[in-house]
């Protein structure tokens, strides 16, 4: 009968194989760039305790959280934060930690969802992909 691999004739269409380890390679790639940019973030930006002051609504009809913080200096300030939430994940009032950015004034909620969801995802993804495309292509080959 023969094995599973020799089921199937070589043709130029099995090009197609090539797909699953490339887009692993692509998914695995963008995941660890995302994640070296998460893990630089929050290691080098200061961290403030902080108020929940306000939403700020874009047409996205997202909320831009607003932040009250104060800062080594004594100055109370508030920023506002580049992500918008729908629905907003704190109410007015909520204590936060956030990462302070003072070179254009934003300030980001820590919080494990923003920073690391999406290079998990694409890394796990990554992995699938490209493990599965090996497997194609030892098999297929």
């Amino acid at each position: 009968m023969g094995t599973p691999a020799s089921l199937f004739r070589k043709t130029n269409s099995d090009r197609w194989i090539l797909i699953f380890p490339l887009i692993g390679i692509l998914a695995l790639g963008f995941g660890v760039w995302f994640a070296y940019r998460s893990y630089i973030f929050t290691t080098t930006m200061p961290v403030y305790p902080a108020v929940v002051v306000g939403f700020v609504p874009q047409k996205t009809r997202s909320f831009y959280p607003v932040y009250e913080l104060r800062l080594e200096s004594g100055e109370t300030i508030r920023a506002q934060s580049p992500i918008g939430e729908r629905p907003p994940s704190n109410m007015i009032g909520d204590s936060v930690t956030v990462y302070y950015d003072r070179s254009d004034n934003s300030a980001q909620a820590d919080s494990w969802v923003i920073f690391w969801l999406v290079p998990a995802i694409l890394c796990s993804v990554g992995i699938l992909f490209t493990g599965i495309g090996t497997l194609f292509l030892v098999m297929f080959r």
